[in-house]
């Protein structure tokens, strides 16, 4: 989130947060240094159970152009229609160059529909997504994140709603993270090696940890 909205009230910890990535990655972070340059991204946040979401998203909109110090929106705001019009056209209102919708712990949200029966309701995040598909400026992307696939959320539910369900989880690509623990304690010990470099040295520290890691 700080290091799409760059601007405005993260500039400071992102700054930071690049600062001590260099003595790590210096490589991304050069790239995510450079990818600062000239854009003015509106990140749009949901999370969880939303029972409202155009209300959520417009809310959402407003926290976001606060954050990032980009133009207010006029009280009455001319839209397309639908949340992707309305999102499109604040965008264009606030001056943002990209727009990311994020709706993180989607799988409450998912949750909710099968314990009250409303599966159907699936339909509204379908429309979004396939919005969000045909959007070309500026710039959207949508994004949910769980903690396991649309099925297992879906697999009390009949046949047919979890072939509906699946069309919708086609809508969007999916990338799978799996916590790699040696990979993680590498990450640590360098890290700590860039902070104190005459404490530690990185590389030796990062095979130890990964033994114990195995062994665990």
């Amino acid at each position: 989130l700080h290091l799409m909205e760059s601007a405005g009230r993260s500039a400071p910890e992102v700054d930071r947060f690049l600062a001590r990535l260099s003595q790590v990655e210096s490589g991304i972070a050069n790239h995510l240094q450079a990818r600062r340059k000239g854009r003015q991204a509106l990140v749009v946040v949901l999370y969880g159970d939303v029972a409202n979401i155009e209300e959520a998203v417009r809310a959402a909109t407003r926290a976001s152009i606060s954050r990032a110090h980009l133009k207010s929106l006029p009280n009455r705001l001319p839209s397309k229609g639908g949340v992707s019009g309305w999102l499109q056209s604040a965008a264009q209102a606030s001056g943002a160059s990209e727009v990311y919708l994020l709706w993180d712990e989607f799988g409450k949200h998912l949750e909710r529909l099968v314990r009250e029966g409303a599966s159907d309701r699936m339909l509204e995040v379908q429309e979004l997504a396939e919005a969000f598909t045909r959007m070309e400026a500026p710039h959207c992307t949508l994004a949910i994140f769980l903690h396991q696939a649309f099925a297992q959320y879906a697999r009390s539910l009949p046949i047919a709603v979890r072939n509906e369900w699946a069309k919708v989880e086609g809508r969007f690509r999916s990338i799978s993270f799996v916590d790699d623990s040696q990979e993680v304690y590498g990450l640590i010990a360098q890290l700590s090696a860039a902070e104190a470099p005459g404490l530690c040295r990185a590389p030796e520290v990062a095979r130890a940890l990964a033994k114990t890691a195995r062994k665990a």
